[in-house]
């Protein structure tokens, strides 16, 4: 996704003519503005903080101008943005950004959409997760699971 071979960032002005034949595609730019329903999961949380808003923005591209056309998928976030350095039960290290619920809403409202025609909708739903357990007494310790979904508007 971050090859610009791939996926430039770029937005283009007007979308081209969607592909006919999507199996003959070496790169997802012909899609661009073409695509109604995107779905992403479990991969923003990998990276750091601006490898996810490339990621997002690169992301963004794809997506049809039309009302209705939808981002969605579900991540790891904290209550409270930031790097950190952890040690799961099972005694893997990882260092990660965290998003927060508000910094999410804000990387897609203010970030990744700001200059589109148009706004769009930030929903997000949180429940604890149950998969990992983080070993630390921090206040922050809890790590939840983030369902979300931008919509345009």
């Amino acid at each position: 996704m971050f090859d610009p071979n791939v996926l430039s960032q770029d937005v283009l002005g007007s979308p081209a003519v969607r592909p006919d034949n999507l199996s003959s595609l070496t790169s997802l730019n012909p899609l661009k503005g073409h695509v109604s329903v995107i779905h992403a999961s479990l991969f923003f949380h990998l990276f750091d903080e601006e490898m996810q808003l490339d990621l997002a923005r690169r992301t963004a591209t794809l997506l049809c101008p039309e009302k209705g056309s939808v981002i969605f998928g579900r991540h790891y976030v904290r209550s409270t943005q930031g790097t950190r350095t952890e040690t799961l039960a099972d005694g893997t290290v990882h260092t990660q950004f965290w998003h927060s619920p508000e910094s999410w809403r804000k990387l897609w409202e203010k970030q990744v959409f700001e200059h589109s025609q148009g706004s769009v909708r930030v929903e997000m739903e949180l429940e604890v997760s149950t998969e990992y357990t983080v070993m630390e007494s921090k206040q922050d310790a809890v790590l939840y699971m983030m369902n979300w979904c931008i919509t345009k508007l």
